[in-house]
């Protein structure tokens, strides 16, 4: 057979969707998400560069603020329907989609009233009125979300990824169209408030375009106890984990201000790009095809393997990129009423050298059926961040009063007064946590899942020698190279060129020269 012939053949592979080869499936779907998420992420910046120019700095840490208080009243409630239908065999069957759909229901309007109600005293305790109103608008989206399409998770389940690209990327499309158009009329964060409902409304009917399935209003009791009984192991995960992950957005906006938590935002949005992107992929692809083979631990090794080696070979060049430099990136997107946000991007990609090994464990322990492993990492990550999150800002700042409030309070006013942001401290301390759960998985992964060690280790490994490496070509080049001119581009080019080629080098090192046929690398397995 010819190149050409062969390059033909496996593009075939790649976009023929009834392909029923696992690993050609998930490298597909795998990489159809990687392109959606790309893109995804260019309209978010679009967005973020478009609104920040029309609005001020305090209208997103408004809105910060309030998509936190509902994603925590959400969270709360959450009953993992959509996990539950892509790891039960019987998902994709009526009774279990219908019977999700009400659950999704009753869940939505318990929700939206309870967010009424507490709308008025969370206001009240961020010492912003305006919070009121927006919650009591804001909660509606929560009963448009229920009504959304149960069999979407079906998408995900067959590995169709892209037509979750087609329906993500269209719904984010017609909310960027929809927050721009708001803003250019309101001139205040009610543009975002309304351009945020109206997305939902989008998402909501989006998903029965690209999923046809028409649930219906019929119990089934059998299927809704087994979705329930999976979804409440689900429920506190999700619970810890948006504790764990979001505390620093919870304190920033009560104790500081809201210019502070909007300039935080941007810098943290920032720094996750390519840490949710490659998050994503691992839902997407990884996730769905372990579950398809949990009942074979060698096959879901390898998979895991092979998955991980790869996806960290290729973001943790980027993520050291985009830490190293971000500086530059904020300095190139954003006016000046922003510049600190690079404190929070520097330290949040770091994180996401942690995040990805993070995730690939979050998603093998939940395709397994064991997310309890994931509920007690994520606890001991909560238990870290309501450490060093305060301890990051004391070591910083002055000394420990006598209330928690005034203690962040004359922290966060003494380095203000000596030119030390009080971004710095959450930020190391969000980064620490990463490292912390990424570890404790690690642990489970290796006594109670009975994972390999030397597979486990694998990705650390990658993030010491190539981040390492990356880090000091850095700091001995920088006084050379480093330059303002043209927002330094010549030598980020030049980082790039060594970012990859060390992280290329590794990879081969770790797993062979042809790791798709499993002969290479310290691990020797037939393919799968």
């Amino acid at each position: 057979m010819s190149g050409m012939s062969k390059v033909k053949s496996l593009f075939k592979k790649f976009t023929d969707p009834k392909e029923r080869s696992l690993k050609i499936k998930g490298l597909r779907a795998a990489g159809w998400t990687a392109i959606g998420r790309g893109l995804g992420r260019v309209l978010r910046l679009c967005s973020s560069l478009i609104l920040t120019r029309i609005l001020f700095p305090e209208a997103f840490g408004l809105m910060a603020s309030a998509t936190i208080i509902l994603q925590m009243i959400q969270l709360v409630s959450d009953t993992g329907i959509r996990t539950a239908l892509i790891q039960n065999p019987r998902g994709n069957e009526p009774e279990y989609l219908n019977s999700a759909l009400i659950i999704s229901l009753v869940r939505g309007v318990v929700l939206f009233i309870l967010t009424l109600g507490l709308s008025k005293p969370l206001a009240l305790f961020y010492g912003h009125e305006e919070l009121t109103g927006m919650l009591g608008v804001m909660a509606f989206g929560i009963i448009v979300n229920s009504f959304e399409n149960p069999a979407l998770a079906l998408v995900i389940r067959k590995l169709r990824a892209e037509k979750q690209v087609a329906y993500e990327l269209g719904t984010q499309v017609l909310g960027l169209i929809t927050n721009v158009i708001f803003a250019l009329v309101l001139q205040n964060v009610w543009a975002l408030v309304f351009g945020t409902l109206c997305t939902q409304f989008y998402r909501m009917i989006g998903s029965y375009i690209v999923e046809p399935y028409k649930p219906k209003l019929i119990w089934n009791k059998a299927a809704g106890k087994e979705l329930i009984g999976f979804g409440k192991h689900i429920m506190i995960n999700t619970l810890v984990t948006w504790v764990t992950m979001n505390a620093d957005k919870l304190f920033i906006g009560k104790l500081i201000d809201m210019d502070t938590l909007g300039i935080y935002s941007i810098g943290l949005n920032m720094g996750i790009m390519v840490e949710v992107m490659f998050i994503l992929v691992f839902n997407q692809s990884y996730f769905p095809a372990v579950s398809s083979v949990a009942n074979d631990l060698q096959r879901v090794i390898k998979i895991y393997r092979r998955s991980v080696s790869l996806v960290m070979a290729i973001s943790v060049p980027i993520l050291m990129l985009s830490a190293i430099f971000s500086k530059e990136i904020i300095e190139l997107f954003y006016d000046e009423r922003y510049i600190l946000a690079y404190i929070a991007a520097f330290w949040i990609s770091l994180r996401g050298l942690f995040r990805v090994i993070s995730v690939a464990q979050s998603g093998t322990f939940l395709s397994l059926g064991k997310p309890v492993y994931e509920s007690w990492s994520m606890f001991c990550g909560m238990i870290t961040v309501f450490i060093l999150l305060p301890a990051g800002a004391y070591t910083i700042g002055q000394g420990w009063g006598l209330e928690f409030e005034e203690i962040f309070q004359s922290i966060f006013a003494l380095k203000k007064e000596y030119g030390i942001e009080p971004i710095q401290g959450a930020a190391m301390a969000i980064f620490t946590v990463g490292v912390v759960i990424a570890f404790v998985e690690s642990l489970f992964m290796t006594f109670k899942l009975k994972f390999p060690v030397s597979i486990v280790v694998r990705p650390w490994m990658q993030v010491l020698l190539v981040g390492g490496s990356i880090g000091t070509v850095y700091y001995f080049l920088a006084p050379m190279l480093s330059s303002t001119n043209y927002y330094n581009l010549p030598f980020i080019i030049l980082m790039a060129i060594i970012s990859f080629a060390a992280s290329g080098i590794t990879y081969i090192l770790l797993e062979g020269k042809n790791p798709f046929s499993d002969q290479g690398g310290a691990t020797k397995t037939k393919a799968i």
